[in-house]
């Protein structure tokens, strides 16, 4: 069964997840808005990574409600499991991704870890970095401008219809 709380996150569950032996889960952060959202280091065998990055259902009922209703925790945890690996720009690895009705989590490289930096409005280099999201935004749509994929019967049918931002009455998450 999918996690539904950071107390779910346990060594017994990333054994699982990960297909290998984890021995100690210790959570160093926790928060929650349109997902919860935890920072974990790992212990085990060789393989496992030393952190990562949990997204899952958003703590509280209220939130959780409002999240299922327009399906967008599962909607991303279907793009981390089903189309990361043709993404033309740089997302975080997957280390799991899935879902079950309602539920979802994901297990992504902790980007803090890996030494990204998340811009700032004061930064030095801001417009640099504004153009360069504007470029890596560009080329992510250009992979996918028009694709039949999206059409009814096609596999990515359960994104927006184009143009809607809504997926089965719901935001998705591309």
């Amino acid at each position: 069964m999918l996690p539904l709380d950071v107390a779910d996150l346990t060594a017994r569950w990333f054994s699982s997840a990960l297909g290998r032996d984890v021995t100690s889960v210790t959570v160093s952060d926790e928060s929650s808005g349109t997902t919860g959202r935890a920072r974990v280091a790992l212990e085990g065998e060789p393989g496992i990574p030393q952190t990562a990055f949990v997204k899952l259902a958003p703590f509280g009922e209220r939130q959780r409600k409002f999240v299922t209703s327009v399906g967008m925790g599962v909607a991303e945890a279907r793009f981390y499991r089903d189309l990361a690996p043709e993404i033309p720009v740089r997302i975080p690895r997957v280390w799991f991704a899935d879902t079950d009705g309602d539920r979802y989590v994901m297990v992504l490289e902790d980007l803090v870890a890996a030494g990204c930096r998340f811009p700032h409005p004061n930064d030095d280099d801001i417009a640099w970095r504004a153009r360069d999201i504007v470029e890596q935004l560009a080329a992510l749509h250009a992979r996918f401008w028009e694709s039949p994929r999206f059409d009814d019967g096609g596999d990515l049918a359960w994104l927006a219809p184009r143009g809607t931002g809504a997926a089965g009455g719901g935001a998705t998450f591309v």
